[in-house]
This record gives C-alpha cells, sequence and structure tokens, in this order.
C-alpha cells in the first residue's frame, strides 16, 4: 500500500526524472509466468516475487490479460485506471508532460492520513515494436517526479505485449520503492491492484474498489 503515515506528511521535491531516450524494465524480471492449464493456458492472474531491505524494495510480476494488446494499452494509459486507489484519495491528471513519447501523464496525488500529503507520478510510454491499434510490444515507466520528500524512490515500469493465442496479452510489472515504514509487500499489493485494474478497465467492467 501506498500510504505514509502523518508523522512523516511534510512537502518538498525531488526534481523532474530524466526517463531514458529508450524504456526498458527497470531489471530483468524474476518472477515466473501463471501456471496454464490445458483448457486455459494463460489464466489471467498474477505471479510476485518480491524482496529488499530498508535500502531499497522491489518486485517483480508477470501475468496475462484476456483483452488484446491494443486494450491493454489504452487500460494502461488511463489515469483512473493506474493510479493507486487503496491509498490516493484525490488525483488530478495532466497529459502531455513529456511530449517525446508516444504518451505521458502526471498525476498529482493526494493522500489524506491525519495531515495531508502530495506527490506527483509521471508515466511515459513508448511503442517499441508495431502500430498503435495492433501493438506487438510496449514499455511504460513511472516514477515520483515531485512531491514529499518522504518517498524517496518509486519508480516501475510495464512490458506489454501480446501471446500467441488470440485476444491474450502479456504484461510483465517491475516497481522499486524507497520509502518510510514501506516494505515490498507495498509494491506488491499495488502491482495486484494494477493488473486488476487494467484487466477490469480493458475489459469494459467497472474499476475495483478498495480499502486502506
Amino acid at each position: 500500500m501506498h500510504v505514509w503515515i502523518a508523522t512523516l506528511a511534510a512537502c518538498g521535491s525531488s526534481g523532474t526524472e530524466d526517463f531514458p531516450s529508450v524504456l526498458a524494465p527497470l531489471e530483468e524480471n524474476q518472477a515466473p509466468w501463471p501456471e496454464g492449464t490445458p483448457s486455459d493456458p494463460y489464466p489471467e492472474t498474477l505471479e510476485i516475487v518480491s524482496g529488499g531491505d530498508a535500502e531499497l524494495w522491489w518486485a517483480h510480476a508477470r501475468g496475462f490479460v484476456h483483452a488484446d494488446a491494443a486494450e491493454v494499452w489504452a487500460a494502461a494509459r488511463d489515469a483512473d485506471t493506474v493510479v493507486d486507489r487503496r491509498e490516493v484519495d484525490e488525483w488530478e491528471v495532466t497529459p502531455g508532460t513529456v511530449p517525446e513519447f508516444e504518451d505521458s501523464l502526471t498525476i498529482a496525488c493526494t493522500v489524506h492520513d491525519v495531515l495531508t500529503i502530495s506527490y506527483d507520478l509521471t508515466w511515459v510510454h513508448e511503442l517499441q515494436k508495431g502500430e498503435r491499434t495492433a501493438p506487438e510490444r510496449v514499455v511504460a515507466q513511472w516514477d515520483k517526479t515531485d512531491g514529499t520528500p518522504f518517498i524517496d524512490t518509486l519508480t516501475g515500469s510495464m512490458v506489454i505485449e501480446p501471446t500467441d493465442e488470440a485476444g491474450v496479452t502479456r504484461i510483465e510489472l517491475v516497481e522499486h520503492l524507497k520509502a518510510s515504514l514501506r516494505d515490498d509487500e507495498t509494491i506488491a499489493s499495488y502491482l495486484r491492484d494494477l493488473h486488476g485494474s487494467i484487466a477490469a478497465t480493458a475489459h469494459g467492467d467497472p474499476l475495483p474498489t478498495y480499502s486502506r
């Protein structure tokens, strides 16, 4: 869960993140793919491995979404879908904040937890293979680019690729976090929510609701 308690509720700035000119996963993904069955070789589930220490927590995830890659990518570009709705109480979206990429947006996140903290999370998307209507490889990255100094590192990557079965897409996720009183379960919780939210949006279903 991405929540920072009131004793840490302060505002500051980490400056603007310099995204690489060519996006790539933050590191090699160690998570296994979900195990399929003869009737469902690509189950719409997520496998996660995580670890780290107080210097840097991490989590890796791999899973499938039962929708084509264009629908999955469209869902991943929707701020309401990707924002951490379990913890963020209010958010405002500014599109096109990093115009050198195919898509980008910055989400100004506000968390009310006795006191209020805020931070900006910027997402960028790069179509690396295929067409916008039929992507074959998309890489996205998100980074905390401004806000509370008590989140030292909050960054992640996503890879979207179609499988060899029509209407099924694979998704790979990596996130790094260094923040007071947080650990790898913080990240794992968000990645589970993110996968479920992307699947819901891609299916045309209502977004899941979460409570702290």
